[in-house]
């Protein structure tokens, strides 16, 4: 049987972001989006963190394709698709983002 004094325990408010890394708001256009069997897409990145990414483009992509990213004057970048809904694509990297490449996103979006 529960005790009467656990009714009086303050509870902490759960959290809503519940990531370990924080997402940085970007809107960067043009990126190249590859991907094998298709033509090369452009697309507008609107988040970016360390491990992954949120796409916009105008093409359908299925969850787990692998595709090339390249933004510009930066290496091709490879990542995975792991949420898509309707023109909005969920990426994972495939390594850690280079942390050069990633402050050169957040600060070109500032």
């Amino acid at each position: 049987m529960g005790m009467m004094t656990s009714q009086y325990r303050k509870v902490a408010p759960a959290k809503i972001e519940q990531r370990k890394v924080t997402r940085r708001e970007v809107c960067l256009t043009p990126i190249n989006v590859e991907s094998p069997g298709c033509d090369m897409v452009v697309a507008t990145l609107d988040d970016v963190s360390k491990y992954g990414c949120r796409l916009s483009a105008d093409c359908t992509f299925e969850i787990g394709d692998c595709l090339t990213l390249t933004f510009a004057h930066a290496q091709p970048v490879k990542v995975f698709v792991v949420w898509n809904k309707d023109d909005k694509l969920r990426c994972r990297f495939g390594a850690e983002l280079d942390s050069v490449l990633y402050r050169q996103l957040t600060l070109a979006a500032s």
